[in-house]
């Protein structure tokens, strides 16, 4: 199958992804396990400059995916891969950023101009911080329940607040790194900015 490209900035994606494709062309048996186990550590970004490298990247690299196996997206031949994760990676990663963006934009404008009651631009702004809320603490629930990787109750509590906090500028910064990510997209920028180390269990 060629292993990793070197044209693309998210090979990992690309590769799973092209790797469903093929055994789906050839019409054999295949599975692609996950192993949930946690085998390695790495280390997050220190560094705001650090996330957004990172994040920018994921992004553009998920857009190079979808173009390069676009007739995969809806097509019966894939299955499941084909009919749903496809069209979800198209609705998360190509359409979820602007629209996004644009719901930040437009409330807060209808709202200063008349178009729509101030409560109720308040009230979308709330209902789609509590969808994220219970969507993250919804995840959480699910890996503990199956795994039991928190070691303790206080860890517990302390990952679903931050699964709450989150929503409140993580999120919103998060988004702008993704808006630099589908930019750098377009543009054809193939470059690698590594993320600077400091080392684990380091401040």
């Amino acid at each position: 199958m060629g292993g990793y490209r070197h044209d693309t900035v998210g090979e990992d994606l690309e590769l799973v992804v092209r790797m469903h494709r093929h055994m789906r062309d050839q019409k054999r048996d295949y599975r692609i396990d996950f192993v949930p186990d946690i085998v390695c550590w790495t280390e997050a970004p220190a560094e705001l400059d650090g996330l957004d490298n990172q994040r920018a990247r994921w992004q553009q690299g998920a857009l190079e995916t979808l173009q390069r196996h676009r007739g995969m997206i809806l097509n019966p031949r894939y299955g499941r891969i084909g009919l749903l994760a496809m069209p979800q990676i198209v609705l998360e990663d190509i359409f979820g950023p602007p629209a996004e963006l644009l719901g930040y934009l437009v409330l807060p404008a209808a709202a200063l101009l008349g178009l729509l009651d101030p409560m109720m631009a308040v009230a979308f702004f709330f209902v789609s911080v509590v969808f994220g809320c219970v969507l993250s603490l919804g995840t959480l629930a699910l890996e503990e329940q199956q795994l039991r990787r928190t070691p303790n109750a206080k860890d517990l509590l302390r990952l679903g607040a931050a699964a709450v906090l989150e929503n409140f500028g993580y999120r919103q910064i998060n988004l702008w790194y993704r808006m630099a990510g589908i930019r750098r997209y377009f543009r054809n920028d193939t470059s690698w900015a590594a993320v600077p180390r400091v080392g684990l269990g380091k401040s």
